[in-house]
């Protein structure tokens, strides 16, 4: 998982000299020259199958219809080789024997979306600490995937900006942040004290400073989402991932992007949630 995975998407056509039944093996030989296609110092580390073309139709599953032409249209999930092998080469050493890899975003998906959820057309967006993930299903297919370099621990190195250390900057923002900030009169003269010796900052400095960050990464998302093509056909969206506990995060994201379908909120089994979002202690 992480920064080092993208995605790269490969069209391999597959002649046929006259009118043929598709069969398995013409499926298998079009994903096998998928697979060998060549990324110099890349390697593909999973490929998702997107649709088929037939004639000028396409279809999911192709076997057994009668073309003259077929060409497979193929979702590529890759990374530098040199990550995976310092990878493997660090299970070698000790001792650990792997059958099998996943890629992180689709175990995540599996985990945090329903069979109806992945059917539709439903985008998943994981807010981690480094990176923020935008997975787009449907028809039960991984249909895009991006990951962008940005995600809770930036919140936490702008709070440190102002000269605030890591753990302080950290329970600030747990204890006190807001995705979209919310003022009276009386709360934004209000002043939060941290650290040994006590020292205080704003709240509204603190909530500009967080709300700022969280409104980048929420437009970056938003972004992919365009990009993906697959925006006006989007009816819902699913958050997870620990940076996804941001008071008040689904609110930003409706009143920056306009998104009308339903956004929720789930956490995943993938991840390790050391502290409640809402139970920080700030002494």
């Amino acid at each position: 998982g992480g920064n080092a995975l993208r995605t790269i998407v490969n069209r391999v056509p597959y002649n046929i000299n006259e009118e043929t039944k598709i069969t398995q093996e013409i499926i298998d030989n079009i994903n096998d020259e998928d697979i060998s296609m060549q990324l110099p110092n890349m390697e593909i580390l999973d490929v998702i199958p997107q649709e088929y073309k037939v004639g000028h139709d396409y279809e999911i599953d192709p076997i057994g219809i009668v073309t003259n032409s077929i060409d497979g249209n193929f979702l590529n999930v890759i990374c530098k080789t040199a990550i995976k092998k310092n990878l493997e080469d660090c299970l070698v050493k000790a001792n650990i024997e792997v059958p099998e890899y996943y890629i992180s975003p689709k175990a995540t998906a599996v985990a945090v979306l329903s069979e109806a959820e992945r059917k539709s057309c439903c985008a998943l967006v994981d807010f981690g600490a480094e990176t923020t993930t935008v997975s787009i299903y449907k028809n039960n297919i991984l249909r895009f995937l991006d990951i962008l370099p940005l995600g809770g621990n930036n919140i936490t190195k702008d709070i440190m900006s102002e000269k605030i250390e890591k753990e302080d900057a950290e329970r600030l923002k747990i204890k006190y942040g807001y995705a979209k900030s919310k003022f009276t009169e009386e709360s934004e003269n209000e002043k939060y004290s941290f650290g040994e010796p006590k020292r205080t900052i704003s709240a509204k400095q603190l909530a500009d400073i967080i709300e700022a960050r969280q409104q980048e990464i929420i437009v970056n998302v938003w972004n992919q989402i365009e990009l993906s093509g697959l925006k006006s056909e989007i009816i819902e969206m699913v958050l997870t991932g620990g940076a996804s506990n941001m008071r008040d995060i689904v609110d930003a994201i409706k009143s920056t992007t306009n998104f009308s379908g339903e956004i929720k909120i789930m956490k995943s089994p993938c991840a390790s949630f050391k502290v409640k979002w809402d139970d920080m202690p700030m002494d």
